[in-house]
Order: structure tokens, then C-alpha cells, then sequence
């Protein structure tokens, strides 16, 4: 995108080329008006505003070589600005805007919108009961005991109330193209394989544990009160308040023996997962397929970041 400067002078320009818009809308900034407040000007109006108070600027927005709207400013929080054409102003303004400029289609629009989003709170609903139902399984799971260290596949984002969404953001390529920040290249995964330690073992009903999958974010104080968190077997030898007071290479040998601290949670016919509330009273991470054995050596194994 660029932009074109017009004299604030040449009104002809000005005129022929608010006369191409398809609407004009005047934004005006203070305490008592918003953007979606302001109503539809036609060409005259902004002539006159020029006129009457005269223009600081007027300048084109360019995309490629043809223009998609024409901003007539008095002053910052004044101006006037034309849209080509409905859909360069339905690109460009906001919705309540654009309703009020353009009221059918802004109804046949909202139409649509309440039928996509129905359809798509359907297919994760459908989405959702697949994945409790995919939790139950023939198949005989690991043995745990507590103090035992353990590894787990754990969605790097947290704190969704539903399996299926962890199910769903593990079951993506591990690892997405990296990202630039403070001057650096950052490595970005959708899941990471963590090395854990059970804290504790809970044993559920089927019913209790087909509930709780779909109840992640319920407060469970019963469940969870002081689990969860992240430890290491690095010996420091003397006592600190935070882990700041390490050394640049005291963190290093820390991270490298750190481990998630974990509750499982297990049930006859369904599959293990592994849940780190850190503190909380409700899940705030969570490990599927957790095992002793592993197999895979062309998954990164990401160690937990304190």
C-alpha cells in the first residue's frame, strides 16, 4: 500500500474524484462520538467542511496503481474519508460502519456469518465427542507409580477445558516455521515430548473421567491442591529464594535435569493422560500418551523452560 498526495487546493481533482466514491463517512474523535457513530457524508458536505475550515491535507491510498479510498483531513481527529467502492469499504471499515452505510448487505452478510458459525459449532461439537470417544481404548496402559519419571507429548498452548483441543494441537507437525524476536531466530512447536515426574496418581470411574475430559478448566481442589510445577535432580548445594540467584551456567545444568511435575489421571478402558495444574486447582497443562519407553528419535525432545 501507498498513498498520493493532492493539492488540498485543486477542489476540482478533489470533487471528480469523491464523486467516484460509493460512500463517504466523516470520523470525528472525541468523548461523546466513535467511529461507528458517524454517519454518511455526500460530496458537498466535505467541499464545504474544506472550505469552511480548510483542508490540512488530502492524499490517495494506493494499492498497486489503482486507489481504494481518497482522506480529506482538517485535523487529526477530523477528517473526511471516501471508499471507492463497497467492497474496498467493506475491507476497510468496521462492521457497525459498514452496516450503517450499507444495512442490506450488512443483513444478508449476518446471515451468512450466523450460518458458517453454526455449522462450525457443530463440527466441533461433533469434533469434541469423537475425541472422548477416541480416549477409550482395549488396549492395556503403562503402569505408573509415583517418583517415577515418565515422558509425555504436551501442547505448548494450555488451558483448554476440552481433550479434543490438545488431541487437535498434538496431532499437528511438531514444529512450525521459527519467528524473529530480540534480534533472533525462535524456534516455534505446536507440542513438545517433556520429561515428567508423577506427583500423583488418580484412579477414575469411566463416567468420572469421560466428565473430566470435557471439564479441564473446573476447579478441582481436591484433585490438584499442591501439585503440579517444575523441578530438577540438579544439585546446588546451598540455599536460594528464586531461580534467579543462579549463575548463568548454574541455569544451564538446571534446565538440563528439569522435569515437569505431574498427576495422572487413569481410568479402566480409557487412555492415561498426564496433567501439570503448576500450582493451580484445575488443569493448566496436559500430556497425552504418556510412557517410560522412547521410541521416536526424529522428535525434538524440548526440556522444560523455567
Amino acid at each position: 500500500m501507498s498513498y498520493k498526495t493532492i493539492r488540498k487546493n485543486a477542489l476540482k481533482t478533489i470533487k471528480a474524484t469523491l464523486e467516484q466514491c460509493s460512500v463517504i463517512h466523516c470520523h470525528e474523535y472525541d468523548e461523546m462520538k466513535s467511529y461507528a457513530d458517524n454517519k454518511t457524508f455526500s460530496v458537498t458536505d466535505v467541499l464545504e467542511a474544506g472550505k469552511k475550515f480548510e483542508f490540512d491535507r488530502v492524499y490517495l491510498s494506493l494499492e498497486g496503481e489503482e486507489w481504494t479510498y481518497i482522506r480529506c483531513v482538517i485535523h487529526s481527529n477530523y477528517f473526511f474519508t471516501g471508499y471507492r467502492s463497497k467492497e474496498a469499504a467493506r475491507r476497510l471499515m468496521t462492521k457497525e460502519a459498514f452496516a450503517k452505510s450499507f444495512p442490506d448487505d450488512a443483513a444478508a452478510e449476518l446471515v451468512l456469518d450466523e450460518l458458517k458459525q453454526k455449522q462450525l459449532a457443530e463440527q466441533r461439537s461433533n469434533d469434541q465427542a469423537k475425541a472422548v470417544i477416541n480416549q477409550k481404548t482395549n488396549v492395556s496402559q503403562p503402569i505408573f507409580y509415583l517418583g517415577q519419571h515418565i515422558i509425555a507429548k504436551f501442547s505448548t498452548k494450555i488451558k483448554f477445558s476440552h481433550i479434543a483441543d490438545y488431541i487437535n494441537e498434538c496431532s499437528k507437525p511438531q514444529e512450525n516455521p521459527p519467528y524473529w524476536i530480540d534480534n533472533q531466530w525462535k524456534k516455534n512447536f505446536n507440542w513438545e515430548i517433556r520429561e515428567c515426574k508423577i506427583q500423583k496418581i488418580l484412579t477414575l470411574e469411566p463416567l468420572e473421567y469421560d466428565l473430566f475430559m470435557v471439564n479441564l478448566l473446573e476447579d478441582r481442589y481436591y484433585f490438584f491442591n499442591g501439585t503440579g510445577g517444575t523441578s530438577s535432580d540438579f544439585n546446588l548445594n546451598r540455599e536460594i529464594k528464586n531461580f534467579g540467584e543462579l549463575t548463568d551456567e548454574e541455569q544451564v545444568k538446571w534446565r538440563a535435569l528439569a522435569y515437569s511435575l505431574v498427576v495422572i489421571i487413569q481410568s479402566h478402558g480409557r487412555k492415561s493422560i498426564a496433567v501439570n495444574p503448576e500450582g493451580h486447582n484445575y488443569v493448566r497443562y496436559v500430556g497425552i500418551e504418556p510412557t517410560q519407553i522412547y521410541v521416536d528419535k526424529s522428535i525434538k525432545i524440548v526440556s522444560n523452560q523455567h
